[in-house]
């Protein structure tokens, strides 16, 4: 018979991964929405002293550090960095197609350029820089 302290334990590791995949799911839902919203933005500008400033790059540049370093953080592993990246990715990579419609969200112009490197650029830095140990790493002892 199985000791109850050890039960209560594999119940708590389980509720633990449990929670912890479900968190992870919900970020890269969240990066994908982001990409979806961004893609459009992405040419977006504004005109500032009568200088047209594109936001594209700076939205995908803040969403992309905010969520990979919160979800990194939150998660304590650096899977909660990657993977609203790669869900991101995932997302505005068909926007940047030509279809055979000719629709194209993201063109090939200075500020789409900039917002697909400094977008991804971003989340790079947060993988990198989230605290966090690599999914399914265990502490040293």
């Amino acid at each position: 018979m199985t000791p109850p302290a050890a039960v209560d334990s594999r119940r708590r590791d389980v509720l633990a991964t449990t929670v912890l995949v479900g968190a992870l799911a919900a970020l890269l839902g969240l990066g994908v929405v982001l990409g979806v919203v961004s893609s459009f933005l992405s040419l977006a500008h504004v005109r500032l002293f009568g200088v047209r400033l594109p936001i594209g790059p700076l939205v995908a540049v803040v969403a992309n550090l905010t969520v990979g370093l919160l979800g990194s953080r939150g998660t304590g592993t650096r899977a909660g960095a990657v993977l609203p990246g790669l869900g991101w990715l995932g997302a505005i990579l068909p926007f940047a197609m030509f279809r055979p419609e000719g629709d194209l969200v993201i063109d090939g112009s200075a500020p789409a350029l900039a917002f697909l490197l400094l977008g991804s650029l971003a989340w790079a830095v947060a993988a990198g820089l989230g605290p966090g140990r690599p999914a399914g790493a265990t502490p040293a002892s």
